[in-house]
């Protein structure tokens, strides 16, 4: 394994200068209890406790600058919000110094993407009382133990909010391979229509070898390197490849990219909830349910719900 030594500035800092409160001169990944940054009408969420992705990101995945985090919020109009990022984010070097080596997490609260001038996609989702609860005792515990590490191809910052999301049952289909990101999307359409009349066989060599290919790459990008501060701190992490055997595993090369979240899987769920109440407004208007309260608590479920493919047991 390689390891290279990080600066002593390495540790971030961030301060959140604006909050509910006017004025805060604080580091915002200094915390050790998660609070509400700001309060917000619940009335908008049915009074219920929403666990919601947040995404920043453009119409094309970026290297940098697209991002994903977690609000959470709460029946009386509490709002919190968390993410994860890695150190020197917003230090250019750092994407070109061995990009992909694993290196410190650390949680930010509130996440600085709410201050950003730029759009912010959303998906909110209904949990109970004990599942936000057990979310953020999770967050305080990863908080309080110090041992988040950041990797862009498995331990980025939508997988950490999947981390959370998982408690409630819930699970996005994020995941793309890297190929798909370096591909024109017009190439990409053209690929994939080609490979439904392959072999499955042919299909499967082919994705190993296009596999073996990026991971040769992802390994001059620093794979499989672990930055000392993991290493002295959390000897058990290991990095994205870890042996000559990883570098034939194509699945090495899936990433769950912020623009997937926002762009793709935001608009799928938005455009199946829309689909969903029109249904059931028709069944309103058509008198198939002789109480119209069954119908109006179904839309209510379904304004803050998922298709059934995305809970899991």
């Amino acid at each position: 394994k390689g390891m290279i030594a990080e600066a002593p500035s390495s540790k971030p800092l961030q301060r959140w200068m604006y909050g509910s409160k006017g004025l805060q001169n604080k580091n915002m990944y200094e915390w050790s209890e998660l609070q509400p940054y700001k309060k917000g009408d619940p009335a908008t969420w049915d009074h219920q406790y929403i666990f919601e992705y947040c995404v920043c990101c453009t119409d094309n995945p970026n290297k940098t600058g697209d991002h994903t985090w977690i609000r959470l919020k709460t029946p009386e109009g509490d709002i919190y919000s968390v993410g994860l990022y890695r150190p020197s984010k917003r230090d250019w070097r750092d994407n070109y110094k061995f990009p992909l080596r694993l290196k410190k997490g650390y949680l930010m609260q509130p996440d600085v993407s709410e201050f950003w001038p730029t759009d912010i996609f959303k998906i909110p989702v209904a949990i109970t009382k004990e599942h936000f609860l057990q979310m953020k005792k999770m967050l305080e515990t990863d908080k309080r133990n110090d041992k988040l590490v950041f990797q862009l191809f498995h331990r980025n910052c939508t997988l950490y909010v999947a981390k959370i999301a998982a408690i409630a049952h819930i699970k996005l289909p994020t995941a793309k391979l890297a190929w798909h990101f370096l591909t024109p999307s017009l190439v990409e359409k053209k690929i994939e229509k080609i490979a439904l009349y392959l072999p499955e066989i042919v299909v499967k060599i082919v994705r190993v070898v296009v596999g073996v290919f990026l991971n040769f790459f992802l390994l001059a990008l620093g794979a499989t390197i672990v930055d000392a501060a993991v290493f002295e701190k959390n000897n058990q992490q290991e990095p994205h490849i870890k042996n000559l055997s990883d570098f034939f595993d194509y699945r090495k090369t899936e990433l769950n990219h912020p623009n997937i979240l926002g762009k793709e899987i935001a608009a799928g769920i938005a455009k199946w909830r829309t689909s969903e109440i029109a249904r059931l407004e028709k069944l309103k208007i058509s008198g198939a349910f002789k109480e119209n309260e069954e119908v109006d608590a179904e839309i209510k479920r379904v304004r803050f719900a998922l298709p059934a493919a995305y809970y899991t047991l």
